[in-house]
């Protein structure tokens, strides 16, 4: 290869210094493939940071939910505790005014049903929230974890944009020396 120039780890064709014009726009594509590549890196971290600040955004609209659904749910139980203190109480009322005692066995036996049906209510509405409570806060470790690997995921995705520069700048300058 008597025309060829090596200046570093570059080889120059001599029929390129000889065309300045092909040497500078060739010199100009290779910086717009690098440009571009470190473009397209940079574009990469940013899309997956905006999708992990989504994913945590989203996490703590799921967390806020559950506390809701658990608030929710104790004040239903509260309410429910209530409506059994009502039906206890009318059922004495009513006891005391048949002429029958709030002593009576089968009053006591309708009040303790009462009652205990009154706190499986109470027992339920807290279950059930704190259940859905669970699902909801399983949902936001999800999301966490999603937005997690979006960031680890950044990395690699902004070296494959780079590497992929850097070879198609080879592989234009294979081509540029296939034709000559």
């Amino acid at each position: 290869m008597p025309h060829d120039l090596s200046v570093g780890r570059f080889l120059f064709s001599a029929s390129l210094l000889r065309d300045p014009l092909t040497a500078t726009l060739g010199v100009i594509s290779g910086i717009g493939t690098i440009g571009g590549s470190i473009l397209q890196a940079g574009a990469a971290r940013d899309q997956a940071e905006a999708a992990a600040r989504a994913q945590e955004m989203e996490a703590a609209a799921l967390e806020r939910e559950a506390a809701e659904k658990q608030a929710a749910a104790q004040r239903q139980a509260i309410t429910e505790g209530r409506k059994t203190d009502l039906v206890l109480s009318r059922t004495q009322a009513l006891a005391a005014a048949s002429g029958g005692g709030a002593t009576d066995p089968t009053v006591l036996d309708i009040m303790g049903d009462a009652a205990g049906q009154g706190a499986y209510n109470s027992a339920a509405a807290i279950y059930e929230g704190a259940a859905q409570a669970r699902g909801l806060e399983e949902r936001a470790e999800l999301s966490r974890f999603r937005a997690r690997e979006s960031r680890r995921a950044a990395g690699p995705a902004a070296a494959a944009a780079i590497l992929s520069g850097i070879t198609g700048m080879a592989d234009k300058g294979l081509s540029l020396r296939r034709f000559r």
